[in-house]
């Protein structure tokens, strides 16, 4: 098992808990799952802290920060905006097929100048997610929380929350069809969630 983690600190090391993305690429079992979690302990906090480079290199931990460059902007939302980012690409080779994933750094939440990443997926050559958001943001209730994917399987599968399109806080679980997606790529959750009401004749 190979697992990737890019962490975005949120928190003082006083909280002791830091968010993170885990990219987990499992040619044993041919899968691949990347979700957004949380980061733990004081230990750990210090841990990565020290041993950055180490981390990275033997646990595919990734600190968010180290990703981008940041600058004041008063009068920018959160008061700050990113100047310079860095994409960061991994392979993942399950035993008849490649999947590709990128992500750079984005904004969560613009009105809090929070940080989270956009997702790019491809599976076989092809793009199937592009750019696609994890988290809340001020602009759109409908957000990702999970992708997942098994090797020679006709779809892959996104999580996440509905927001008030469905019910407040609805939880949403979709398969998309991997030829479908092929042509068109899903760069927004929205585009899930009218997947999910379409498959329930709504």
């Amino acid at each position: 098992m190979i697992g990737y983690t890019l962490l975005a600190s949120h928190a003082a090391h006083a909280d002791a808990t830091t968010s993170v993305v885990r990219v987990s690429c499992i040619p044993e079992l041919g899968q691949v799952e990347i979700e957004t979690t949380f980061l733990r302990g004081e230990r750990a906090l210090a841990t990565l802290e020290s041993r950055r480079d180490l981390v990275a290199r033997k646990y595919g931990y990734y600190e968010i920060a180290s990703l981008l460059s940041i600058r004041e902007v008063a009068d920018a939302p959160g008061g700050r905006v990113i100047t310079d980012r860095q994409r960061t690409r991994i392979e993942c080779a399950l035993a008849t097929e490649s999947v590709e994933i990128s992500f750079e750094p984005a904004f969560a939440v613009p009105c809090s100048g929070a940080f989270t990443v956009a997702l790019t997926v491809r599976i076989g050559g092809q793009t199937v997610v592009n750019d696609l958001v994890f988290d809340e943001t001020c602009l759109d209730e409908d957000f990702l929380r999970s992708f997942s994917y098994t090797e020679q399987s006709e779809f892959f599968v996104l999580e996440g929350i509905a927001g008030t399109s469905i019910g407040p806080n609805f939880f949403l679980r979709q398969a998309v069809d991997l030829e479908a997606s092929r042509g068109r790529p899903i760069s927004k959750f929205s585009d899930v969630v009218t997947l999910w009401k379409q498959s329930r004749g709504r």
